[in-house]
């Protein structure tokens, strides 16, 4: 019996002793199925509109780990000012490398086997950098160079690596004025200065290497990137249903949602809170290809609305959504606008929108002027609600745990947290979650975080609701000097916030859990069950 490679795709026939789901040509191939003692349900397989692509070879639960896998190659991003060749840091020349001269954070990360079994083993003595707050071209070919050294050292990796589309014809017909460039900063410095072509390295391979990179390498921090070459197989979707988290030199893909055997498994490549024109014009000079997913060609985006503005003159309301022809059409009146017009209105409406440096009053007023603009739903009304639902009864838990006694400190005097604040916070992460259930369904990142916003306000809200049922005059004095006479007065806070907040928080928890511990969402993560033992403990 004989079948294909769940990798590759060539004939072969062994199949996995433990599963019986996949085949294998190889020790190699078949380590890239197994992982911790369990067998990772996925396959590659090939189509002639797509190509490669990944599929599961059987039911996946949510969160499941879908791929485990290495680097093979990691280092600065294309374009970076000096950085350790190590660990990624910022650097400023106190000190280099002894041997290749490249600037180092310290001894301990020149003398790394990934540095010391790489460039430095190949390069010669680099001149010194000149300026240090400037981009340095002379770290574009790190990655390129760390890639293509698999081709002796690791002949079946290469093989992997070589398999992947590299783009280069597209490439060249975008901008042929950037890969001459790159050709004279990659292939020239490698194999003139560094003498790479004496090793049996060819312009071919660099060049390859630095296309496949160019469309197929992974964000690292703020200063890396790196080629994973399973990773590198998953396709985009705007309707994704995996996510991936990058753990030093691993990267794991897990399931977002339950994925039936034989669905394709889909990352996205773009923002979530951005507008079709967007996504597809970053596809298109990226990637090379437009989206054909559901969202993409849904003009209404799955009835969110997310890239629509009002119709200027409707008086029934209407919507103006993209049509197949590139217009603007009113869902109920069926004016027809040209691109160019909803295009300028949306950048001036961005112009305006704020950021996470402005103050609470001024992001409200963005909402507020654009009501009679954009569509409640609008990707960057979104984008402003997300930044004031961080911002309104921001470290609250934070304080909460600093508590040693009296759990309810955002009672004390001075009050440290406004009811009606609370409220909003509240209203925000609600309607942000309305829409993620719809764009970025399942355990996401931004389901945790937004949660655990949530869980915040409700947290507020308690202690409201437990001086109301302790109070004393002066409390009441203080609250109702805080509640600042909205309508939502104390005696009406009946709701059992506590026991919300911390099933919010326990669906944060799972959502975040698969994040690394020391990243943003990993802290969030281990701060959320801290709250629940100290609460837990406290009631």
């Amino acid at each position: 019996m004989s079948g294909s490679c769940f990798l590759c795709g060539d004939a072969c026939s062994e199949t996995c002793n433990e599963c019986n789901q996949i085949y294998f040509c190889s020790q190699y191939h078949l380590s890239k199925h197994r992982f911790n003692q369990t067998c990772l349900p996925f396959k590659i397989q090939k189509c002639a509109n797509k190509g490669r692509y990944v599929v599961a070879t059987r039911d996946v639960e949510p969160l499941e780990l879908l791929i485990s896998d290495e680097s093979a190659g990691i280092g600065p991003k294309q374009k970076t000012k000096p950085v350790c060749l190590g660990c990624l840091v910022s650097v400023t020349g106190t000190y280099c490398c002894p041997s290749c001269n490249y600037p180092m954070c310290s001894e301990t990360c020149t003398n790394m086997d990934y540095h010391t079994e790489n460039e430095c083993s190949v390069f010669p003595r680099f001149p010194s950098i000149g300026d240090y707050s400037i981009e340095q071209p002379q770290y574009e070919c790190i990655v390129p160079l760390r890639l293509i050294l698999n081709k002796n050292r690791d002949p079946d990796l290469w093989r992997i690596i070589r398999l992947h589309k590299n783009h280069q014809e597209d490439r060249e017909q975008v901008n042929p004025q950037l890969l001459y460039e790159e050709s004279l900063r990659i292939t020239g410095l490698c194999l003139k200065f560094c003498g790479m072509a004496d090793l049996g390295f060819t312009e071919d391979d660099l060049t390859f290497a630095a296309a496949v990179l160019s469309t197929h390498s992974v964000t690292i921090g703020n200063h890396g990137r790196g080629f994973f070459p399973v990773f590198a197989f998953m396709s985009h979707s705007c309707t994704y249903n995996a996510r991936h988290v990058v753990k030093g030199n691993t990267i794991e893909v897990y399931a977002q949602k339950k994925i039936l055997k034989g669905e394709e498994i889909t990352i996205t490549y773009t923002s979530l809170l951005s507008c079709t024109a967007q996504r597809q014009e970053k596809l298109r000079n990226l990637w090379f290809f437009t989206c054909s997913c559901a969202r993409c060609t849904d003009p209404t985006e799955l009835n969110t609305y997310i890239s629509s503005v009002l119709c200027p003159s409707c008086p029934k309301s209407g919507v103006l959504v993209l049509s197949e022809n590139n217009t603007w059409t009113c869902t109920q009146c069926q004016l027809n606008i040209q691109n160019t017009m909803v295009s300028n209105l949306l950048e001036s409406t961005r112009c305006k929108m704020g950021s996470v440096n402005d103050s609470i009053e001024n992001l409200e007023q963005f909402i507020t002027d654009t009501k009679q603009i954009l569509h409640p739903n609008n990707y960057q009304v979104l984008i402003v609600e997300r930044i004031l639902s961080q911002m309104y009864c921001s470290n609250v838990f934070q304080q909460l745990l600093q508590c040693n006694d009296d759990i309810n400190f955002i009672m004390k005097e001075p009050v440290m947290y406004k009811k009606k604040d609370a409220i909003r916070k509240l209203e925000l992460c609600d309607h942000l979650i309305r829409i993620i259930s719809v764009l970025d369904p399942g355990y996401s990142q931004f389901y945790g975080l937004t949660l655990y916003d949530k869980a915040a306000a409700l947290w507020v809200l308690h202690c409201y609701k437990q001086l109301t049922e302790n109070i004393t005059p002066n409390d009441k004095q203080v609250a109702n000097n805080n509640n600042n006479n909205d309508e939502h007065t104390l005696t009406a806070l009946s709701h059992d916030y506590i026991q919300e907040m911390l099933s919010t928080l326990e669906t944060c928890i799972k959502c975040l859990r698969i994040e690394p511990e020391n990243s943003h969402s990993g802290k969030v993560c281990e701060r959320a069950s801290q709250v629940i033992q100290k609460i837990v403990n406290k009631t």
